[in-house]
Formats: structure tokens, C-alpha cells, sequence
């Protein structure tokens, strides 16, 4: 009975050799294919460029979720608001954010009195900077250092906008307190 695989044509001849050539010519393509599939998967390849050395960096858009805390922590050191008591009469509102979602508040900030807004913003860059409607936003590093600008109360609201700049990450807070009582104008 014959067999139904397939013959070599005649003359045409298979060497060891030639196995081992069609092998060296397909390793490194056969490698390359294997350590795509594998780079970013949080293999040892990823944790450090070699022996001793430190883990590569990949850039990110947002601040690494265990950094979050930390600058969290720095922001409401800078705006004083780790010991605040809800229950105290000049504390108005504070919050912290991510750079990347900015500050939207609207505070309402009763009329004949006057308000301190405290902003501070920690980790990398600079946000820009709106109280009260202005039209001109100010920078502001994101160094850790609060920065604070006093304000009158209005019928209305009063904005606070901040927006991180291209390239900002990190956490930004506000803090509103009342400060005093706005002065009678003769």
C-alpha cells in the first residue's frame, strides 16, 4: 500500500545544514515577536533596565494612585485643613482634587462679609488660577505652597476655576473661610 504523504520532488535534498540555516534566519524574528508580547507586562524586564539599576520610568498622564495620598496629605497641610472642625463658624468649604480634574466651585459667600480663598497645589507643573470671575488666571506653581487671595461676598456665587497647564500633574485643593466683616462705605 502506498503512503498518502507528500514525496520530495527528486533531486531536491534536505541537509541537517540547511534545517539549522532556515532556524538562525527565524530566531531573532521568533524573539522579537516574544519579548513584544511580553514588554509592559510587569515582568523583571520591567522592573529595572539591569542588575542594580533603577525601574525604567513610563510616563503618565495623572500622578501614580500611591502618590495621591502623599500630595493629598502636602495640599491640605499647605490650606491648614487637616484639623478643621466642620462645626467652626469661619470655615465656609474645602477640597481637594486631581490637576488633571481641576477646581469648579461655587461657593455661596453671604454679602457684607469677607472671605479668604486659600489654593494649593503639590506635585509637577502649574495650574491656572480664577477667583471670583476673573478674567485674567493666574499661574501657580505646584510646589506645595498655598496661595491665598481675600474676597467680599456677593448676592452670587463666587467662582473658584483652576486648570492644570499642559504636562500637570499632581493634587490641588481650595479653601474658603470667613475673615472679617466688609467695611461701611461712607
Amino acid at each position: 500500500m502506498r503512503s498518502t504523504s507528500m514525496r520530495r520532488p527528486r533531486g531536491h535534498r534536505v541537509s541537517p545544514r540547511s534545517g539549522r540555516r532556515a532556524w538562525a534566519a527565524c530566531a531573532p524574528l521568533v524573539l522579537a515577536l516574544l519579548s513584544g508580547c511580553t514588554s509592559g507586562s510587569g515582568g523583571a524586564a520591567d522592573k529595572a533596565d539591569g542588575p542594580g539599576r533603577a525601574p525604567r520610568s513610563t510616563p503618565t498622564t495623572a500622578a501614580p494612585d500611591r502618590d495621591e495620598a502623599e500630595l493629598g496629605r502636602r495640599v491640605r497641610e499647605a490650606l491648614g485643613t487637616e484639623s478643621i472642625d466642620d462645626r467652626d463658624p469661619l470655615f465656609v468649604e474645602a477640597g481637594v482634587e486631581r490637576v488633571g480634574d481641576g477646581i469648579h466651585a461655587r461657593p455661596e459667600l453671604a454679602p457684607g462679609a469677607v472671605y479668604e480663598v486659600v489654593v494649593a497645589c503639590a506635585g509637577k507643573g502649574r495650574i491656572s488660577l480664577s477667583i471670583g470671575g476673573e478674567r485674567t488666571r493666574r499661574g501657580v506653581r505646584c510646589d506645595g505652597v498655598a496661595t491665598a487671595r481675600r474676597t467680599p461676598g456677593s448676592r452670587e456665587t463666587v467662582e473658584i476655576d483652576a486648570a492644570g497647564e499642559p504636562g500637570a500633574v499632581g493634587m490641588v485643593g481650595w479653601r474658603v473661610s470667613k475673615v472679617g466683616e466688609q467695611a461701611e462705605s461712607p
